[in-house]
Order: C-alpha cells, then sequence, then structure tokens
C-alpha cells in the first residue's frame, strides 16, 4: 500500500499533536546557568514533512501475516472462506454499480 497524500486534518494533526508544536529543554545548559535554557521550535511544515516521509516509507503490508499465508498455502492447509470471498464480490460489484450505473 503507498499513500502519497495525507489529508489537511492529519497533516494539522502532525504538526500540532498536543497543541503546542514548540519544545522546550527544561534543564540548565552544561555550564551550570540556570537562567539559560535551550529551546527548539519546530515549524508545522517540518513536522508534517516528517509525517509524509514516514507515511511513504510505511509498506501497509504485515509481513508476518503473508509469511503465514504463504506457508499454509504451500503446506496445503490454507483453506478458503468461500462465503467470505462471494460476499466481498457482491459488495464489490455492487460499489461499481453505483459508480458506473
Amino acid at each position: 500500500m503507498s499513500v502519497t497524500a495525507l489529508s489537511d486534518h492529519a497533516i494539522k494533526s502532525l504538526a500540532d499533536p498536543v497543541g503546542s508544536n514548540k519544545v522546550k529543554n527544561q534543564s540548565p545548559t552544561a555550564a551550570g546557568r540556570g537562567a539559560q535554557r535551550d529551546s527548539v521550535t519546530l515549524s508545522s511544515t517540518s513536522v508534517a514533512q516528517r509525517g509524509i516521509e514516514v507515511a511513504r516509507a510505511a509498506s501497509g503490508i504485515d509481513e508476518a501475516k503473508v509469511a503465514g499465508i504463504k506457508e499454509s498455502i504451500r503446506n496445503g492447509s490454507y483453506k478458503v472462506n468461500y462465503e467470505s470471498v462471494a460476499s466481498h464480490l457482491i459488495d464489490s460489484e455492487a460499489g461499481l454499480s453505483s459508480i458506473f450505473g
């Protein structure tokens, strides 16, 4: 599965997941001066871009499940649920009919 775009809502939630996109380090600097603080500000664009990169890198495929199904087919133990297959085919056809008439 490939993700090529995220909705505006998804991008906003990535950019501001807890209500603020500013992160402050509350520990004193290495020099030991308590008055100085390090701070980092992440722009919404950088946070959203990272979210898009992560989504694009994810395959969306459960490799362990695929391996299990392949092994079941290989050893002859895979059982097809014919009722489920038929039901999904009918649902797909009904969906296409509603689009194309």
